[in-house]
């Protein structure tokens, strides 16, 4: 019961921030936006990388009195405005036509329907309610596959997604870089990734299933799609993880609400009226 009520106060707390820095997101520009340039912000995604990895750097993170900072981490306040921006440029850089073993790559793959897929789970006992390790493990097995098919070279995963980042290919002594894995055919790399992916989970979760003694229905299966990106700098090939850690930070208690059995609606009334 303390441990649901600590969960409540992290969730509220948290809520209660990123409702406050939404609302002022969708005013007109407060005096600190102007400073820091929002307005302004040029769309270029190195900029825009810079502006928002200098915010977190030099912003306190947030602290809510009465909430055990140890059980949940707040980001410093930020504008959404800019994360918004941040994720419109990044995924401008995901319809690439061919890859270029020059350039940055991301391999970025998503579950699809997994709300549906974990509510079907849960019916049949295979997993609890809220977070489970389970489910946590199979992603990170999969994300492990994923890197090891091709040559990743750092990845990121949270809750039924994960992004793959591959740094430019050595240089030969032609003074051309090395092809990528499959040659670099866009439609081989997405579709071999979508597949290893979804055969991989399914596999670790029959097993999963097995061990405890459950019967997986045949129509639960999991599966997702992959779309590849292309990047010419570091800089901007990491901004694809920091936009996609930024979302994990709001899904995350937004989740935590829904298992609190709290309303978003009620949340939002009571941060109001706070």
């Amino acid at each position: 019961m303390r441990r649901r009520r600590h969960r409540l106060l992290v969730a509220l707390a948290a809520l209660a921030l990123w409702t406050s820095v939404a609302r002022t997101s969708f005013s007109a520009p407060s005096r600190r936006d102007e400073d820091f340039g929002w307005v302004e912000l040029m769309r270029k995604l190195s900029t825009t990388f810079d502006e928002l990895w200098t915010l977190l750097a030099t912003r306190q993170e947030a602290v809510v009195d009465g909430v055990d900072a140890s059980l949940h981490q707040l980001s410093a306040p930020s504008s959404r405005r800019a994360w918004q921006q941040l994720a419109e440029l990044v995924t401008a850089q995901e319809t690439p036509e061919a890859l270029d073993g020059s350039k940055y790559v991301s391999l970025r793959l998503d579950g699809c329907m997994f709300g549906r897929l974990t509510r079907d789970l849960r019916d049949i006992g295979l997993i609890g309610p809220g977070y489970s390790e389970e489910i946590g493990e199979i992603m990170r097995l999969c994300c492990r596959a994923m890197m090891d098919e091709f040559k990743g070279s750092v990845a990121y995963t949270h809750s039924d997604e994960m992004t793959i980042l591959m740094f430019p290919r050595t240089i030969g002594r032609g003074g051309q870089p090395f092809e990528w894995p499959h040659k670099g055919r866009i439609q081989k790399w997405v579709s071999i990734g979508a597949s290893l992916v979804t055969a991989l989970f399914n596999r670790r979760l029959e097993r999963l299933a097995q061990q405890r003694g459950v019967a997986l229905p045949e129509d639960v299966v999991a599966h997702f799609d992959c779309r590849a990106g292309l990047f010419d700098t570091e800089k901007e090939a990491l901004s694809l993880i920091l936009w996609r850690a930024y979302d994990c930070s709001v899904n995350c208690v937004q989740d935590a609400c829904h298992w609190v059995h709290v309303t978003f609606f009620c949340l939002t009334i009571l941060v109001l009226w706070v």
